[in-house]
Order: structure tokens, then C-alpha cells, then sequence
């Protein structure tokens, strides 16, 4: 490739990374992946599973929890945004994914959000990072499937 070419190539990535960086500035549900995400690019953390698509959501910031709700809707179920099984801490996606104690298996000792949510530090190993990512997908399965339970005991409660 020829000298010109290369530096030409690097100056349009380097317009895309500040574009792409730009765009997520203006979005603060990307708080997590601005702060822990250094490049654009495919993540191998996705297999089309439903977990994938959860955690998906999760990275974005936008997984629908009952204090991502409350932004957005107020009826008396979300009005408090209170872990149910817990009843102290709030119902984020941090909570979800790290400390709520009701879905297992849990994550190993001194496992951080962000390596949870599959950001890697460039001194984390990859199996750490699979094992961490298998175990947040197993856990919003779990978590999504009792949240639909909840909410069809609950409609069928009003009728």
C-alpha cells in the first residue's frame, strides 16, 4: 500500500473514532460504553441468543429495569424502583447483573460491572471476560423470565 493511501486510511478511522465517540457523548444511557469501550468495532460477545440480545441491552444502557423505567412512567408498580426480592437497593442494571442474590449462578468474586458487561481491560484474560459475560447472560435470562411472570400475575390480578 502506498504511503499516501495508509495516511489517508488513518485519518478517515481516526474522523470515524471521533464521530462515533462524539455521537455517545450526546447519550448518557452510553455512560458505561464511552467510559469502557476504546474503539469501534464487532464485539464477540454476541451468539443470537436471548441472553446476547439482553446483554445487548445492558451495554447500551438501556436494559428496561424498573429504574430505567421510572424515567419514562410512573404508575404505582415502578413508582418505586426497589429490587423486589431485596426491597432495599434499586432496581439498576448494575443490581441486576452484580448483587441481586435471587438469580444464580453468581459472578466470581471481584468481578467488575464493566467486565461483567464484557469491556475488557488489556490485562484481563479472554476466558475471564467469556466466563463473565456467560454468567450475565445467564443471570438477565433468569431475571427477564421472572420479570414476565411478575407482570402477567399482575395483569391478571387488575382483570
Amino acid at each position: 500500500m502506498y504511503k499516501w493511501a495508509h495516511a489517508v486510511k488513518t485519518q478517515v478511522c481516526e474522523e470515524e473514532t471521533k464521530q462515533w465517540r462524539g455521537a455517545m457523548e450526546d447519550k448518557s444511557a452510553l455512560l458505561t460504553c464511552r467510559t469502557h469501550k476504546a474503539d469501534m468495532g464487532m464485539e464477540p460477545l454476541y451468539d443470537n441468543s436471548g441472553g446476547s440480545a439482553l446483554l445487548f441491552e445492558a451495554h447500551a444502557g438501556a436494559l428496561c429495569t424498573l429504574a430505567y423505567r421510572y424515567r419514562f412512567d410512573t404508575p404505582a408498580d415502578v413508582a418505586r424502583a426497589i429490587c423486589r426480592i431485596f426491597g432495599t437497593e434499586e432496581k439498576t442494571t448494575k443490581h441486576i447483573v452484580l448483587r441481586c442474590a435471587d438469580l444464580c449462578p453468581g459472578h466470581l468474586e471481584g468481578t467488575t460491572f464493566p467486565l461483567a458487561l464484557g469491556f475488557r481491560e488489556d490485562t484481563e484474560k479472554s476466558t475471564a471476560v467469556a466466563r463473565a459475560v456467560h454468567v450475565t447472560k445467564q443471570g438477565l435470562v433468569q431475571w427477564w423470565r421472572r420479570s414476565l411472570k411478575q407482570c402477567r400475575r399482575a395483569d391478571s390480578v387488575d382483570v
